[in-house]
């Protein structure tokens, strides 16, 4: 396999990763046997911009490149089987795998990556906290990560989805109980709208987190 300046023999037990968007040389014999799976180049960059690199060679024999390869023959042989949810969720693990085992099987997201990823799922959390259904599963698919790389970067971050997503609902609530514009709704409307499924939840969250009860936030006492 030839792509630009790089080459690659692919023998028995080894895997090739590389950008079908550009042109490329592929020759074999005629008994050559192969399964290719294809991915949006968009969602390569997104998990590891040094898998969406240059081509390179993957081992598939040990370790992470074998179960790379026995996830791709398995899902090939058995995708008949499958919903197309269910495909399209154990697709995005071997998304995942790939790339890791493109960096060389680390088990940390990608350090140059990861403080802008941090930075797109923390603005969609802030623009979308009112969302009573936003989760992580919703942050992945909006951002179009999977639900292991949005938990990944977040863990590294010293926080959680769930964590993060509360946070910001809180921080807003108390906002909104400290502005004029929201002084005709009650405590549990203000509560509704910040995304949260009850009162006594929110109470309980917003004195664990502040420190006061939300009738003390909305007076300006502690």
């Amino acid at each position: 396999m030839e792509q630009g300046p790089s080459a690659a023999e692919i023998r028995p037990g080894s895997m090739v990763l590389c950008d079908i968007d550009r042109p490329m040389r592929f020759a074999h014999d005629a008994d050559f046997l192969s399964i290719a799976f294809i991915m949006s180049g968009t969602d390569v960059a997104a998990r590891s911009p040094f898998a969406a690199g240059e081509p390179r060679m993957l081992g598939a024999d040990r370790g992470l490149g074998r179960i790379v390869r026995q996830l791709t023959t398995t899902l090939h042989e058995e995708r008949e089987q499958l919903s197309e949810r269910t495909f399209d969720i154990a697709c995005d693990r071997l998304l995942d795998l790939m790339c890791l085992a493109a960096e060389g099987g680390t088990d940390t997201a990608p350090a140059g990556q990861r403080a802008t990823v941090e930075a797109a799922i923390r603005r969609h959390v802030r623009q979308h906290a009112c969302e009573p259904d936003l989760d992580v599963i919703a942050i992945a698919r909006a951002l179009g990560w999977s639900v292991h790389y949005v938990q990944q970067v977040l863990r590294e971050s010293g926080t959680t989805a769930r964590d993060l997503i509360r946070r910001e609902r809180l921080h807003l609530a108390r906002a909104r109980l400290a502005g004029g514009s929201w002084a005709a709704h009650s405590i549990a409307q203000i509560a509704y709208s910040c995304g949260f499924a009850s009162h006594a939840s929110f109470a309980t969250a917003f004195r664990s987190e502040f420190g006061m009860t939300p009738s003390a936030a909305r007076r300006g006492t502690v």
